[in-house]
């Protein structure tokens, strides 16, 4: 009869939510984890959060976390090389966030600040190298650097992890239980929209070149200002209506460079990147302005009425600035006239 009241006893005590074993050096209470709450069937980071017990933990003790059945721990990866390593130890914070980061190793190996760590099925166990303090905070990362660190199940629900602390001679001296929500329930997805946006500004909307002379060279420049918020940014383009022209009369194209004496039109651009455009002729903005009626020769590219990219940018930016430098000469039988020409600019950003 007495047997039969004593399984009773354990029964509803079981069915209570408390776990009783034979706790020698630290009680079971002094024990707590927070785990957290996660998505069903997800590759994902998350972290169970601990505090040592009033005693504290000496060193060499070992924490052991159980997880569930329906967690897939096979490919979390345990490594002794630091960066490889999936499971990681922080001490002073329960939220795997600031305090000390402890990277586990898969061979034991002693006074190298790194904690051994196993998996064995559902049970990730890891050998405490250093003591920790009275009651304090730590925490257990399972960090998802290959993208298939852990598996959850595939139901949502509420399910069971179990914590346990091992002596040296892996004595269980403390236990405890909480549970951890997998699903979606308790998340709620914030979205909001960014409108795109491109704007282009021009510094003017004329460029004068001037009175020619047959020994000198002539130019004009003008900026370009884009701002735009897309991801990969935007290329900037310039095209021609043909050459400088006057009736039937024009100027040929440069090729390369404006020489003086020679005749030849074209435009050269500000941006770094020219090489990697089809204006690849570079030429500051400053440098443009003392070259105006000169015989320094002048780099520039002449068109020929497509679009030639001119400036770019790999991000969002703001008052992207670009300047084009126009520079034409000409020879001693080049006809009298006014010579004009109309050049269009545009900007494509790249969402």
């Amino acid at each position: 009869m007495k047997k039969r009241n004593l399984f009773k006893v354990i029964l509803v005590i079981f069915i209570l939510g408390f776990f009783v074993f034979p706790i020698t050096k630290i009680q079971a209470n002094d024990w707590a984890i927070t785990p957290d709450p996660m998505p069903v069937s997800s590759s994902i980071t998350f972290c169970v959060g601990a505090a040592a017990p009033a005693s504290g933990l000496p060193a060499d003790y070992k924490a052991e976390f159980e997880f569930a059945s329906g967690f897939n721990l096979t490919a979390v990866t345990i490594s002794d090389t630091a960066g490889s390593s999936e499971v990681e130890l922080y001490t002073g914070t329960t939220t795997c966030s600031g305090g000390t980061t402890r990277i586990t190793e898969a061979t034991e190996t002693p006074a190298n600040d790194r904690d051994y760590a196993t998996i064995t099925g559902q049970k990730l166990k890891l050998d405490l190298e250093d003591g920790l303090s009275a009651s304090q905070l730590f925490s257990i990362k399972i960090v998802a650097k290959a993208g298939n660190s852990v598996v959850t199940p595939g139901s949502a629900g509420i399910y069971l992890l179990t914590a346990r602390v091992y002596d040296t001679s892996n004595v269980m001296t403390l236990v405890d239980a909480d549970f951890m929500y997998v699903g979606s329930a308790n998340q709620v997805n914030i979205s909001a929209n960014v409108e795109s946006a491109l704007t282009l500004a021009l510094s003017g909307t004329s460029c004068a070149l001037g009175t020619f002379a047959s020994n000198k060279i002539n130019t004009c420049s003008y900026d370009v200002t884009v701002n735009t918020n897309a991801g990969t940014g935007y290329i900037a383009y310039v095209r021609d209506d043909g050459n400088l022209r006057h009736g039937a009369d024009d100027i040929n194209d440069a090729s390369g460079e404006i020489a003086d004496g020679v005749e030849g039109q074209g435009v050269a651009t500000s941006d770094s990147d020219y090489a990697t455009l089809n204006l690849d002729q570079y030429i500051t903005k400053a440098d443009c302005g003392t070259r105006n009626g000169g015989t320094t020769h002048v780099p520039a590219v002449g068109m020929d009425g497509t679009d030639y990219s001119f400036a770019k940018a790999t991000g969002p930016v703001a008052n992207d600035l670009t300047t084009l430098c126009q520079s034409a000469s000409i020879a001693g039988s080049t006809p009298a006239g006014t010579y004009t020409q109309t050049v269009t600019i545009t900007a494509v950003a790249q969402f």
